[in-house]
């Protein structure tokens, strides 16, 4: 059952960032950056649904990766996560420019393969 809700997140995952390619193509910076958020929250969901932990709320998935960071001994869990949090303030304040949307997405690529290549004890997915 986790595994197949752990699947299920990371096609929806696959799915805001091809979303976020197509709005790219048309100069929607702020769209941009919150379906790269969404894909990157999804792909947070997808591990914890892994672990058979579901997460419905914004404080749930911080503090998943807070307390993912603490067991696995790397902040960077933590930490990249909350800095991403910038690409979900940039739908609503605008405050990322065009190259920036475009860092902050090859950010969100990078932790995301890093999140899937870490070796969880307890993973089921």
């Amino acid at each position: 059952m986790a595994s197949e809700e752990s699947q299920a997140y990371r096609e929806i995952a696959a799915r805001y960032f091809d979303n976020a390619q197509e709005v790219a193509l048309r100069g929607e910076w702020q769209k941009v950056s919150e379906l790269v958020w969404g894909y990157v929250s999804l792909e947070v969901k997808a591990l914890a649904a892994g672990r058979g932990i579901s997460i419905g709320t914004h404080r749930q998935l911080v503090e998943f990766t807070r307390e993912l960071a603490k067991a696995q001994g790397q902040s960077w869990i933590k930490d990249e996560f909350s800095a991403l949090n910038l690409l979900h303030v940039n739908f609503y304040e605008d405050v990322l420019d065009e190259m920036e949307v475009r860092e902050m997405t090859k950010r969100a690529l990078d932790y995301v393969d890093k999140l899937r290549k870490l070796s969880l004890p307890g993973d089921q997915a």
